[in-house]
């Protein structure tokens, strides 16, 4: 019966993700070599072949920020503030090119003209976040 550990070991062997190495050559045509051992793969190239996460997260909310600064209507502003502190920036990408129209308290409805069949499901889904957001203007709703 094999130890614990032994099999641990033998699992971590297969647990390296392949890369590709090119090799071209005058006479030859590029061939490609996968290699799977762990001592290829230095830990400094495989930070180099992923995108830092927290890179692209900062790009979405600094997106997000400038369209917010383009939006004219300082209701729909305020609301698309409260999404982004609330849902972060993927949020507000979607539907910050809508128009808020008009709403009635007593039915508690309200009219969001949106420019894409994305944003329309957006704000349908999260309905209850935008009324939130607007409850603080107006209680009845």
């Amino acid at each position: 019966m094999q130890s614990t550990a032994s099999i641990e070991q033998q699992l971590d062997c297969h647990k390296v993700l392949p890369k590709f190495i090119k090799i071209p050559t005058r006479d030859s045509k590029p061939e490609v070599q996968l290699i799977f051992s762990k001592k290829d793969a230095s830990p400094a190239l495989l930070q180099e072949e992923t995108p830092n996460h927290d890179t692209l997260l900062q790009d979405d909310y600094v997106r997000a920020t400038g369209c917010i600064d383009q939006i004219v209507d300082p209701l729909w502003k305020d609301i698309c503030m409260d999404l982004l502190n609330m849902m972060g920036p993927a949020s507000v990408l979607k539907i910050w090119g809508s128009k808020l129209g008009e709403f009635s308290s007593q039915d508690k409805r309200i009219d969001i003209t949106c420019e894409t069949v994305e944003a329309e499901e957006f704000v349908q889904q999260y309905d209850f976040v935008i009324l939130g957001s607007l409850h603080r203007y107006f209680p009845a709703l």
